[in-house]
């Protein structure tokens, strides 16, 4: 048996994707890379990274790392990212590097480095007053319980974006898109230290590493790192009020204080920043609608119509095009955040895709016709992070990413809009380090002008297609570049090199080398350019509610030479007394060779992390009949790669002197479990083996909004029971479930549609039984007839021969114990009327939105496990209530829908009486 179950275990794990990665690892004395062998180059680089400046990294805990951090470079995914998580204690890092946008500059891995390493650095610091007993009953799991206790999750990011931009001469609070709007309703729509941080339907409010930035800068500059070290030191020993409670005993204040007081500080010196920012005679084309708007694309089309790549809080994100009279029509939804390029009757823009595994990814290359809004995926399973195009449409340029993490850039020649070449006519392969992250045709299409990322910072170079060689226009800084335009009379691009949003012109010099000018800004960001007949066209983030259109004329002799402009630092740029992370650092850094050891995956599967002391078995079928009389262990096991979950459990229940142990073993693909109980003393024996194995297939496309998910996974478990009773049995269950389910727009439920359907199938065939239960529930969502309204439809049966009671049925009645067959129909309507946006407890409740609420519920049943007759009168139910989306405890981004009313249970099989409705469901705000 034991031969089957390892061999059965080998077969299964090599259908992951793990078992196609030759995984390394690499020890230094604080940390342990663990990498695939491709990436051996990049994985020596980072453990450089990380060991040569943990100092700095872990400042904020002087001791340094309390255990050696496993770091796990990931390259079979298309996600730009990074995390730092309990239990287990690991980092994965992403190696696709986060370049569009405006956001970052430069190299990835080092902002990693010091992001994700301050993270581990704020795990560590957390280890004061008692973590020790949170730790001794819960292992990792306990500790992830403190920390999360100790530091406010606005901290922990704040702390982690100012350790970027303080440590280095980039990071996010070096850029002004960064906190656009934060800075925007500061000077012109104060929002209260809840609001802010609870974030709001009404009011676009930016996330909590903004806030939490702006407040950890505000208070190291202000009051020291005492301040935050003392907040650290009582927050460990007081669970969630400990925080507030040492930044009082160094400031006099708390964090709502402190928070007011730094908008006052903020409004006084962004006042002046943005009054010194140069100005330029331009036009309102476009205003700013009524709901939060934004543009990640422009285009000015022959007829002097519009297509823009926009979107609102109200409606998500959309191609939208607008006549020259002003007139509107949406083309048809597409992703958020993505890279896009328009033309004048195309769209292309990279979408991510799901892989089959957690860890896998992919990222296409999507069009869309301008004129009918119909969308095609252009690639299938393809690596593309960035998407170009010429301005006729002829040449699309595609932005490839290798898993050795090699860029490669990619020309297209397209002779029908909708079909890509099978090869690229040029390409372009990029050193190991530097990676492309826009590009712009020139107007004979045999040049392009790139902004590229390396260690070195972000530059703007043209490389020729027929010589294949480059040419620098502007050599490597520190702040990002973004969507250049290509003209003959110049080179356009937007950046921050004054320290303000503005659109800058490199014009060539007859005799000498090109000049930079200024030719337009804006007061907290831009976003999009196109120029047509001499008129720039532009996205700019002008005030509070959002981007406007705006025009200007093209004259250079209004155009500001850059050397004559004011350079306003952004406020607040920390820097600490060391800057190891700054570009020339980077470039000089002394790497140190290390060891580089094979890592296996079935070697590392156990890994125990967490266990749970409990006065009750939480196994047990009835948990609650065996609190306080029993004694239970239970041990949690994950490998660092997320292959498998291990659980074990131990419990003696001492009235009945019963014995109860299992354990479960749990990949994506293969289950095993096994339970045992033993009663009485001496007493007999009961067990039960069970082996599952699943296959879930899923897909999708998109990210953020508009994002679509879905799910299939059949799943088969076989067994073998063994009781004094019944003797053995053999039951077999097939089971297969599917999910399908949009997002919406950021006021819209989540999801804004979808719809989920399982069939459960238990019996014993061996014994040559009747079926024991088949079960099927069947739920939708649909967006309702009123705006930001949804219609639930739940819809279960069950038959069989054992008790149903326990099954889904209508809402206010549980089946007979007579009945091995039902059914159950319920319907749900929500719609909002109010968005209070009031925390009238304080951090405790913040009130976001309510919604108006009714339900009618049905349920049919019958003694024969058969469909029940439909003809008879079913038991029924209707009420009505209030839904709350509430936040909690100052939790950022976390939903909370607690619906509270009533119903009533028809007669004659109810008894007319009102009864408490009550529900609670957990979101995410998706904005």
């Amino acid at each position: 048996m034991k031969r089957v179950l390892c061999a059965l275990l080998f077969v299964v794990l090599s259908l992951s994707p793990l078992s196609a990665t030759d995984w390394k690892s690499i020890t230094t004395p604080h940390f342990k890379i663990l990498f695939p062998a491709e990436l051996e180059e990049d994985a020596q680089y980072v453990a450089n990274l990380l060991e040569q400046h943990v100092e700095e990294i872990f400042g904020i805990r002087p001791e340094g790392p309390a255990r050696t951090w496993p770091v796990v470079l990931w390259n079979t995914t298309m996600t730009a990212n990074g995390s730092v998580g309990l239990p287990p204690a690991v980092s994965y890092w992403y190696e696709v590097p986060y370049v569009r946008g405006g956001l970052f500059a430069g190299d990835w891995y080092s902002l990693l480095a010091v992001h994700e390493g301050r993270h581990m650095a704020q795990v560590d610091a957390a280890r004061l007053g008692p973590w020790w007993l949170y730790y001794a009953l819960a292992g990792e799991a306990g500790e992830a319980v403190h920390e999360a206790l100790t530091m406010p999750l606005w901290f922990m990011e704040g702390d982690a974006v100012w350790a970027e931009t303080a440590f280095s001469d980039r990071g996010r609070g070096r850029v002004p898109a960064f906190a656009s709007q934060f800075r925007a309703l500061t000077l012109e729509h104060p929002l209260s230290y809840h609001t802010m941080v609870n974030r709001s339907y009404v009011v676009y409010t930016p996330n909590h590493y903004v806030l939490g930035y702006h407040l950890v800068s505000y208070i190291r500059e202000t009051y020291g790192e005492e301040a935050i070290q003392e907040a650290i030191r009582w927050g460990s020993m007081l669970p969630y009020v400990g925080f507030d409670i040492g930044l009082r005993r160094v400031t006099g204040k708390g964090v709502k204080g402190l928070y007011n007081e730094m908008i006052s500080h903020y409004q006084k010196v962004w006042k002046e920043e943005v009054e010194g920012i140069p100005r330029f005679p331009s036009r309102t084309l476009v205003p700013e609608k009524g709901d939060y708007t934004w543009y990640s694309a422009v285009r000015t089309r022959p007829d002097g119509s519009l297509l823009l790549a926009r979107g609102t809080l109200e409606k998500g994100t959309e191609l939208v095009l607008r006549t020259p009279e002003g007139k509107e029509r949406s083309v048809g939804r597409i992703p958020s955040g993505e890279a896009m390029a328009l033309t004048d009757e195309s769209a292309y823009w990279v979408e991510y895709a799901p892989g089959w595994g957690e860890q896998e990814g992919w990222s296409d290359l999507w069009y869309m016709n301008v004129a009918t809004g119909r969308k095609k995926r252009l690639t299938s399973k393809g690596r593309y992070y960035g998407v170009g195009a010429s301005e006729d449409g002829s040449l699309v340029i595609g932005l490839w990413f290798s898993r050795d993490r090699n860029a490669q850039l990619q020309v297209f020649t397209m002779e029908r809009p909708d079909e890509l070449p099978p090869a690229p006519y040029f390409s372009y392969t990029f050193p190991h380090g530097e990676v492309p992250s826009e590009v712009a045709v020139s107007p004979d299409g045999e040049t392009l002008a790139v902004v590229v990322h390396s260690p070195a910072g972000v530059s703007l170079q043209l490389l020729h297609i027929p010589t294949a060689t480059r040419t620098t226009l502007i050599p490597p800084q520190s702040l990002p570049l973004t969507c250049p335009l290509y003209r003959a009379e110049a080179l356009y691009f937007i950046a921050p090199l004054h320290g303000y949003p503005a659109i800058y012109a490199l014009v060539p010099q007859p005799d000498g080398p090109a000049r930079l000018f200024l030719t337009a800004t804006a007061p907290y960001n831009i976003t999009a350019t196109s120029i047509t007949g001499g008129i720039l066209y532009y996205a700019a983030h002008t005030t509070w509610k959002g981007h406007s259109i705006q025009t200007l004329v093209l004259d250079p002799s209004s155009w500001l030479p850059a050397e004559e402009a004011p350079h306003i630092a952004l406020t607040p740029t920390p820097r600490a007394s060391s800057t190891p992370f700054a570009t020339t650092a980077l470039s000089s850094m002394d790497k140190i060779a290390y060891p580089v050891e094979d890592y296996s995956v079935l070697g590392h599967l156990l890994n125990i992390h967490s266990w749970a002391i409990l006065p009750f078995d939480l196994a047990h079928l009835h948990p609650e009949k065996t609190l306080l009389n029993t004694a239970s262990l239970v041990l949690f096991s994950s490998d660092l790669l997320g292959t498998t979950d291990l659980i074990l459990s131990a419990a003696y229940t001492f009235p009945t002197h019963t014995a109860h142990g299992g354990w479960a073993f749990d990949t994506t693909y293969l289950g095993l479990a096994g339970d045992y109980l033993l009663e009485g003393a001496p007493g007999t024996p009961s067990s039960t083996h069970l082996a599952t194995v699943r296959l879930p297939i899923q897909g999708g496309h998109g990210t953020g909004l508009n994002a679509v998910r879905w799910l299939l996974q059949p799943e088969l478990t076989a067994g073998i029971t063994t009781s004094p009773e019944e003797g053995s049995r053999y039951p077999v269950e097939e089971t297969l479930s599917f999910t399908l389910r949009g997002i919406g727009g950021p006021r819209d439920p989540f999801p804004l549609w979808g719809l989920s359907a399982e069939l459960s199938h238990l019996h014993y065939p061996l014994q040559d039984q009747a079926s024991y239960l088949l079960s099927q529930t069947l739920d939708i969502r649909i967006p309702g007839l009123l705006p930001h309204a949804a219609l639930t439809l739940e819809a279960h049966t069950a038959q069989g021969t054992h008790d149903l009671s326990g099954e889904p049925f209508a809402l206010g009645y549980i089946p007979s114990d007579e009945a091995h067959s039902i059914l159950s129909l319920t319907a749900t309507y929500a719609v909002p009327f109010l968005y209070p946006d009031l925390a009238p407890l304080g951090s405790l409740v913040y009130l976001r939105r309510m919604r108006l609420a009714g339900v009618y519920s049905a349920g049919w049943q019958s003694t024969e496990p058969t469909l029940p007759d439909l003809t008879t009168t079913p038991v029924q139910s209707a009420g009505c209530g209030l839904i709350t989306d509430m936040g909690l405890f100052d939790i950022p981004s976390v939903v909370f829908s607690l619906t509270t009313g009533i119903y009533w249970p028809f007669p004659p099989h109810g008894d007319g009486r009102p009864r408490l409705w009550l529900n609670l469901e957990v979101g995410t705000l998706t904005m």
